[in-house]
């Protein structure tokens, strides 16, 4: 056993005792997670969709696009898409938090912390993205009003791109998420260090904060590659022919575009996530402890 003093420390906070309990806790509440975070900043993400698409500047602002859509589609139109991103948040943020944490916990015995935050947010990434991408390209093209509903773009996507189109951006995803991931992590666990609080100290409202910033950060770091594998994902084309179009149409700050909207949306989508995760991960946590307490005897 590893005598480093990341690993006495791991120990101490509790989280790994049981790796078949951990298991457990860390899916369940990655998919309670996936699902609160999806179904608070669907609206969101389909605004942000629409300013990243659109190249006549009809959508250019949050509020501006959120009241045209409302407008001339109806309030429907904020959760096309929403089917097939709930369907693929159970087992998506399972694997992430889960891989996240299996990472994390067995890096620690070798490296630093922050290279072992690195490490699981590769390896999480890798994993969660595998289950997303077919689902994203189906929820993006029903937001940008491809299709009137998700088997139709199913179906008609098979039938004209054949199943490669449905993993075509798993590449330029990758390369979006990896970034986006470390920072994200990276920010995450600095913020909650930051806080000066033992582990067991923590409260929803702190998970909330630091998810925030590390939302925020992550989506300015990652936004121009965000950009490029949304294009790829509505039949765009190949990575550089898309970063050649946006560049010779919109020059480079065509990469930023929708940047704004997409921090907007990513501040209170990781604190929503980060807050569920650490909550209901706690809750059954302390369930299970009492579970197992013995019984006072008589």
């Amino acid at each position: 056993m590893c005598n480093c003093p990341h690993h006495d420390r791991m120990l101490d906070e509790g989280e790994f005792h049981d790796p078949e309990l951990s298991l457990k806790h860390t899916m369940i509440a990655g998919s309670a997670a996936g699902i609160s975070e999806h179904c608070a900043m669907f609206p969101l993400d389909t605004i942000k969709t629409r300013i990243m698409l659109d190249n006549q500047t009809k959508y250019t602002r949050m509020i501006q696009t959120g009241s045209l859509i409302l407008k001339e589609e109806g309030a429907s139109a904020f959760y096309k898409g929403m089917a097939p991103a709930l369907i693929s948040a159970v087992p998506a943020h399972a694997v992430l938090f889960t891989t996240y944490e299996f990472v994390k916990k067995n890096a620690r015995q070798y490296m630093n912390d922050h290279s072992a935050y690195l490490a699981g947010a590769v390896g999480a990434t890798i994993m969660h993205d595998t289950v997303t991408v077919p689902f994203d390209v189906v929820k993006q093209r029903m937001q940008a009003r491809m299709y009137a509903s998700s088997s139709e773009c199913v179906r008609q996507t098979f039938l004209k791109e054949g199943p490669y189109a449905f993993v075509r951006s798993l590449p330029a995803t990758y390369m979006l998420n990896i970034p986006h991931q470390a920072a994200h992590w990276l920010t995450y666990e600095t913020a909650k260090i930051m806080t000066g609080k033992a582990i067991e100290e923590h409260v929803a409202l702190d998970f909330f904060m630091c998810g925030a910033l590390a939302g925020v950060f992550a989506s300015f770091v990652s936004h121009p590659l965000d950009l490029v594998r949304t294009r790829i994902q509505l039949g765009g084309g190949a990575y550089p022919d898309v970063v050649r179009r946006v560049y010779r149409a919109e020059g480079l700050k065509g990469f930023w575009k929708g940047a704004v909207p997409r921090m907007a949306f990513y501040a209170p989508s990781a604190a929503l996530m980060m807050m569920s995760y650490e909550t209901v991960k706690r809750f059954l946590m302390t369930v299970d402890r009492g579970n197992k307490s013995p019984s006072p005897s008589k």
